[in-house]
């Protein structure tokens, strides 16, 4: 509650950068995003992280096997538990997902097409989408209760 006003701040700076932006891209050609400074130095900090990780794994294999240090097991186990907590991982799909297609949900994928056909053939718009989404049941009425 105390920090509201910092959330409505970047509320607004965010809506009206979105706003230029927008008034910027409209009517303009779709083009692909160039690849920039700010991306080349996140692209080489995360290449050093993981090197980082992959050395620290390393590490403790090396100290818990061909060191002579004092419980070297232990010092090596706790480098290579390190690592295994500051691995990459990645997103998993639900269990419950199935694929959605143009039957689930017919407005969506018309939507698609119109996205598709507004880009041109250059581009490729998904033929089918796989979410965490699961139908409704269906409402089922009893048959002869309490009439």
């Amino acid at each position: 509650m105390r920090w509201r006003w910092q959330d409505r701040l970047a509320f607004r700076v965010a809506f009206r950068m979105n706003r230029r932006q927008f008034a910027d891209l409209r009517g303009g050609p779709i083009t692909p995003p160039s690849l920039s400074l700010p991306d080349l130095f996140v692209t080489a900090v995360s290449v050093v992280m993981l090197l980082g990780v992959i050395g620290l794994a390393v590490l403790g294999v090396y100290v818990a096997f061909f060191t002579e240090i004092f419980f070297p097991w232990l010092i090596g186990g706790v480098l290579v538990l390190i690592a295994i907590a500051l691995r990459p991982r990645f997103g998993k799909l639900d269990k419950q997902a199935r694929e959605l297609d143009r039957v689930d949900a017919p407005e969506l994928f018309r939507l698609i097409d119109q996205v598709s056909a507004a880009i041109g053939p250059s581009r490729r718009a998904w033929s089918s989408l796989v979410i965490g989404w699961t139908p409704p049941p269906v409402p089922t009425a009893s048959v002869g209760a309490g009439c």
